[in-house]
């Protein structure tokens, strides 16, 4: 290899790098914003320049959410104040979705792109139930097993894929999601962050990319990838719905898995929110430096009534009392 293209390859991957962090800073900053104008009417820089909330508008008119400085929450699909209360939370970003009515019912800087971690693993094991038939079969390499953690997985162990997926997704394995990865591309020959890009453009999922199949940071600057708290949780009320077979056992607090050899694997849930909503579909944990506590989950209140609900940027434990405080008040929405 050249020196020159050695050059090339490394500038280019400079460019997309410092493009990611631009964007990922900008809505942070964007959040900030947002909450000193919740708490003040106003941001001040400094001691002698100020933007009143109207002129902060403006300059958040770029595609970015707004939610109102008030305790109630406007949804973009009524364009009207609903009586949502939303409680105190810890994260940086929420969203309440409905799949009946394809509608947001409340979010708070649900537009912010923010840091995934492991929710990554909805994106890996939906492309898991499309790619892979029920006869396929992953065998654990020694690769697989250098991925950080140590989920139970044995070298040279072989699974049904679909099974994998639904290990991966119980005990938040970057082992499996790491051979998952490797077999998709080997039967797609196409790359994972492809995969998931085609993947979002199909459900209209502006904000989502992901650079690695687990969501593990790349670095202590850039996470492994990237979504609003909307388009979270429109994806797994989707996988809910789309792969019901490999996301139903991330709904229990205890499973057990068998590989192709008959070895049995125990897999407890890293989800504790299970344990207070009722009717799960699906649910994902998700944990980084960089992201802070993500959960993402997906319930019926009704037969027919599917919602989702996310937080993006809690904390370990602070990401399941804000879902326990979301998913109270949207019954007490519901309710009225």
């Amino acid at each position: 290899m050249s020196n020159k293209y050695k050059m090339d390859t490394e500038f280019k991957r400079q460019v997309i790098t410092l493009s990611i962090m631009g964007f990922f800073v900008f809505s942070l900053l964007t959040i900030e914003l947002q909450k000193t104008l919740k708490n003040t009417g106003s941001l001040v820089f400094g001691s002698k320049s100020s933007y009143s909330a109207s002129a902060a508008n403006a300059l958040l008119d770029s595609g970015k959410a707004w939610t109102e400085a008030t305790n109630e929450t406007t949804t973009e699909a009524e364009g009207a104040t609903v009586s949502f209360k939303t409680p105190n939370l810890e994260a940086k970003a929420f969203a309440i979705y409905s799949m009946r009515d394809r509608k947001l019912i409340a979010g708070e800087n649900q537009s912010a792109v923010l840091p995934l971690a492991s929710l990554t693993k909805i994106f890996t094991a939906i492309l898991a139930s499309e790619i892979f038939n029920n006869k396929d079969t992953v065998t654990i390499s020694a690769s697989d097993l250098k991925t950080e953690g140590d989920s139970g997985l044995l070298l040279g162990s072989k699974w049904r894929a679909k099974t994998l997926a639904s290990y991966m997704l119980v005990v938040s394995s970057n082992d499996a999601a790491e051979a998952l990865r490797r077999e998709m591309e080997a039967k797609t020959s196409k790359d994972y962050k492809d995969l998931v890009a085609d993947l979002a453009k199909r459900l209209g999922l502006k904000s989502a990319f992901a650079l690695n199949a687990s969501g593990l940071d790349e670095n202590s600057e850039l996470s492994g990838a990237y979504a609003s708290a909307e388009d979270v949780a429109k994806l797994i009320a989707y996988a809910s719905n789309k792969a019901p077979e490999i996301f139903n056992a991330s709904t229990k607090k205890i499973v057990y898995f068998y590989d192709k050899e008959g070895r049995e694997y125990e897999a407890k849930n890293t989800n504790k929110a299970i344990e207070f909503i009722f009717n799960a579909r699906a649910s994902k944990t998700g944990y980084t430096d960089l992201a802070g506590g993500n959960l993402a989950i997906a319930f019926d209140l009704a037969p027919g009534e599917t919602y989702s609900i996310v937080v993006l940027g809690s904390s370990r434990d602070g990401r399941f009392k804000d879902v326990e405080k979301l998913y109270s008040a949207l019954l007490d929405y519901s309710s009225k």
